[in-house]
C-alpha cells in the first residue's frame, strides 16, 4: 500500500475513535468519506501451495504488504497449514486492494524456522508468489509481487522448490 493511502487509512481509523462523541449525521458522513477514499471493499486471497512428497510438519505462508516489509522479513499476515495433502490452501480475508508478495516454506521438522545446512543451503522446500526460480538467492519483491485489485477473485499458487523434504 502506498504511503498516502496508509496515512489516509490511519486518519480514518483515528476518526473512528471519535465517532462516539459526534452527532450521528456527522459520524455517518465521515465514515462514508473514509470508505470512499480508502475503499470499503475488502479482498480475499486464496493461496494454494503445491508442496513436496513429505507430508510431515506444516507449510508456513507469509503475506507481505510492501517492499520494505518484504526485505525486512516482516509479514503483514501469516498462516500455518498442516502438511497432510499434496496441495494445500489457506485464505487471507479482509485485505485492502494493493500490491502484495508471498513466501512459503515447508517446515517439515516443526521447528518454526526455515532451516539450512552449515553452508547456508536450504534443507526445507520453499517458494514465492509468481514462482520465480532465482539461483543462489531468494526472490526479490519485484519478482514476486502481484496486484490485489478490488472486485475480482484472487487465487495464487506457489510451487515449492529445493532439495529439502
Amino acid at each position: 500500500m502506498n504511503t498516502p493511502l496508509k496515512a489516509l487509512s490511519a486518519i480514518c481509523l483515528a476518526g473512528a475513535a471519535l465517532v462516539a462523541f459526534t452527532p450521528p449525521q456527522v459520524a455517518n458522513a465521515a465514515a462514508a468519506l473514509c470508505d470512499a477514499a480508502v475503499g470499503s471493499e475488502s479482498q480475499e486471497l486464496t493461496v494454494r501451495v503445491v508442496y513436496p512428497s513429505n507430508q510431515a510438519g506444516e507449510i508456513w505462508v507469509g503475506l507481505y504488504a510492501d517492499e520494505e516489509a518484504f526485505d525486512a522479513g516482516e509479514e503483514y499476515r501469516s498462516a500455518r497449514i498442516p502438511a497432510d495433502q499434496p496441495i494445500l490452501a489457506t485464505v487471507f480475508a479482509d485485505l485492502p486492494a494493493g500490491e502484495y508478495s508471498l513466501i512459503a516454506f515447508h517446515d517439515s521438522n516443526s521447528y518454526n524456522d526455515f532451516n539450512s545446512n552449515f553452508l547456508g543451503i536450504p534443507i526445507e522446500r520453499y517458494g514465492f508468489s509468481n514462482n520465480p526460480r532465482p539461483r543462489f538467492r531468494g526472490a526479490t519483491w519485484a519478482e514476486s509481487r502481484f496486484e490485489l485489485s478490488a472486485g475480482t477473485a484472487h487465487d495464487v499458487t506457489i510451487e515449492l522448490m529445493g532439495a529439502g523434504g
